[in-house]
């Protein structure tokens, strides 16, 4: 990726981790057979279809045009044959029957940014272990890894990262092993020693505080007559407690740790609440009706730092729970922006008529023609993106998009902030397009900007095998000529700077692939196929109007590295993450996978070259960082793969 865009996007992923915690959208504080795998995917970060799941189109996918076998639209119309399969057991090696098993994309990605969109857990695929503790998830879209969601009455929630999920064939996950978990039990009173019945208590990690939402490892509990409230079977780890009940002050205790069974008891005492409320209101007193309005303490210990709500349809709003105090006040609505006052909104408990002003943001008009013919265009979908530079591609605001159906082909944006930016655009049978750049004044309104609409080129070319037999299948992706599959990447999705269309496409039964519509601009593409090597070619020019021709793609069966994992004391270990990656070269290239049940790994398909092999301690949710990184690093050995060789190596783990 270009030198400068990185530094600018991990300063702005700083940036909106800091704002996150402390600023206007959350609530919080700071804080037998070895496993078998293929190359990782090479795909950009996009919302995955599940099983059962639901998706939102891939941004700015192109047509894609082959043979009977290649299908538009991407692999979610594959018929896939692949499965995941495991076994849950207890520390005494029973099994598990009826636990709760969810396939989420969680925690699935290597690195997290505080944007990232969490999965929504009610429409993720879930099973229940049978009799013998066994689970199957089928037919689910391949991926690098999923995360594993486990929960049973009778033990502690586990999160566990699972292994590669191919298009075809089995995955066998090592074994789950379900624990005990820790108790927390306590009485809730009030300033006076009354016990307080009814009150709702919230136990979860730390991992989600600021982000502005339910955590998915959130558990609760109801206090009775007698003021007490229990929870069970708590995972290991630092938690954090929230109490509330009507009439009271929300109350937080952050220093809670749990060891594995053990029993702790925390009493809590709530304080009477108090509350600010007031308007949230534009030019002329007008109300912003669903504007969020949030309540920062200006000092606070145990009780709630932070609170907020949302204003009903006058811009009315009442923040009912604080303990007294002064708090800073912040609203926060789509398309406006909220008027700085000297001194801030600095605000005292037990008031109730504090007026919050905003003034509305600007209003984008324009229009989207065909290019050459001037005609325009009338159904299209356009969004904002952000202008970097000359002679730098732009990157996508937000997620946001406006879809758009005009005679005349107008468009009209509403709520456009301050900032330098560009338009982009894209309709069914036409290449993305983008908009000169401009700059937006606070507030001030801009017009006549154009986008125009063309063909866009295409790639096409066929992928065959090393004795030159056509693959058909293959997956075939095009992205912008220094994209590279990396964590870092895969992490920032879609504000990847890039003018290059993302789209992808199959293999015919011929192997032959066309991929149309896509913008004139500098390209690679990368192909994968089950049981083959991966394919990565850059300066591929697409031209308006014109194919330009791959060739043939020869993918190679590749090599194999296998070994057994031992721990500190000399024994295999189970459910190990070992790790693969390029040792040379510009191509970042990495293989994952686990360890078995006999500790054993096997990473097939693997590209010949020289490699560094590294292992760690089993993950999740439990693990702790620093000792799976001194894994990593005291583990690492250096392997060489040859095509059609395999490569024996075990791997030693030390305290």
């Amino acid at each position: 990726m270009r030198p400068l865009l990185v530094l600018v996007l991990v300063l702005a992923a700083i940036g909106a981790l800091l704002f996150a915690v402390f600023g206007i959208d959350s609530g919080g504080k700071p804080p037998e057979v070895a496993p078998t795998v293929t190359e990782a995917p090479v795909t950009p970060k996009k919302p995955v279809q599940l099983d059962g799941g639901s998706t939102k189109q891939p941004d700015r996918v192109a047509s894609s045009a082959s043979n009977d076998r290649a299908v538009a639209g991407g692999p979610t119309a594959i018929a896939l044959d692949n499965q995941l399969t495991g076994l849950v057991r207890n520390p005494q090696g029973a099994p598990v029957a009826g636990a709760e098993v969810i396939l989420s994309t969680l925690n699935a990605s290597e690195m997290f940014f505080v944007n990232d969109p969490l999965p929504d857990h009610s429409k993720e695929p879930r099973a229940r272990t049978n009799a013998e503790g066994r689970y199957t998830f089928a037919a689910i879209q391949p991926r690098d890894r999923y995360t594993l969601i486990l929960s049973h009455p009778d033990y502690s929630r586990k999160e566990e990262p699972t292994i590669p999920v191919g298009e075809t064939g089995s995955a066998e996950m090592p074994v789950i092993t379900l624990t005990p978990g820790a108790t927390l039990t306590g009485r809730v009173r009030n300033e006076a020693g009354d016990f307080v019945q009814g009150a709702t208590l919230h136990l979860e990690g730390f991992s989600y505080q600021g982000l502005g939402i339910v955590a998915p490892d959130r558990v609760t509990s109801t206090t009775d007559a007698e003021g007490n409230y229990r929870f069970k079977n708590v995972a290991s780890g630092p938690r954090y407690l929230q109490a509330t009940a009507p009439g009271y002050a929300t109350m937080q205790v952050l220093n809670l740790t749990f060891e594995k069974e053990e029993a702790v008891v925390r009493d809590i005492t709530l304080k009477i609440a108090e509350g600010i409320c007031g308007r949230v209101v534009g030019p002329g007193n007008v109300g912003v009706p669903n504007a969020l309005v949030i309540a920062i303490g200006v000092s606070s210990l145990n009780q709630t730092g932070r609170a907020q709500t949302t204003t009903n349809e006058n811009g009315e709003f009442c923040l009912e729970s604080l303990a007294g105090g002064d708090y800073n006040l912040i609203a926060n609505a789509k398309g406006w922006r909220m008027v700085a006052r000297g001194g801030g909104n600095r605000v005292a408990t037990n008031t109730s008529n504090h007026v919050v002003e905003m003034l509305p943001e600007a209003t984008l008009t324009g229009r989207v023609t065909e290019l050459g013919s001037g005609k325009p265009v009338t159904s299209f979908t356009v969004r904002m993106r952000v202008h970097y530079g000359p002679g730098t591609p732009s990157a996508p605001y937000n997620e946001e998009t406006f879809p758009q159906q005009h005679p005349n082909g107008e468009f009209s944006i509403p709520g456009v902030p301050a900032g330098d930016f560009v338009v982009e655009a894209w309709a069914p049978g036409l290449a993305p397009g983008f908009s000169r750049n401009f700059t937006i004044e606070a507030g001030q309104p801009m017009s006549g900007i154009l986008v125009q609409l063309g063909k866009g080129g295409s790639l096409s070319g066929r992928v065959v095998d090393a004795q030159g037999k056509p693959i058909a299948r293959a997956k075939i992706t095009t992205h912008d000529n220094e994209w590279s599959d990396d964590a870092f990447t895969q992490a920032i999705g879609i504000t990847y700077p890039t003018n290059a269309t993302s789209a992808e496409t199959r293999s015919g039964d011929d192997g032959r692939f066309t991929i149309t519509g896509l913008s004139p601009e500098a390209y690679q593409i990368n192909v994968i196929a089950p049981g083959f090597t991966g394919f990565m070619r850059r300066d591929l020019r697409v031209t308006e109007g014109v194919d330009t021709p791959v060739g043939d793609i020869k993918l190679g069966r590749g090599g194999i590295v296998r070994g057994t994992l031992y721990d500190a004391s000399g024994k295999p270990l189970v459910g190990g993450s070992v790790e693969l990656r390029i040792a040379d070269g510009d191509v970042p290239r990495q293989y994952q996978t686990r360890t078995s049940s006999e500790g054993k790994f096997q990473i097939s398909n693997v590209m010949p070259g020289s490699y560094i092999l590294t292992a760690m301690r089993p993950g999740g949710a439990e693990a702790n960082p620093f000792s799976q990184a001194g894994d990593a690093r005291n583990s690492e050995t250096r392997v060489n793969v040859d095509e059609g060789g395999t490569t024996t190596q075990d791997l030693h783990l030390t305290d």
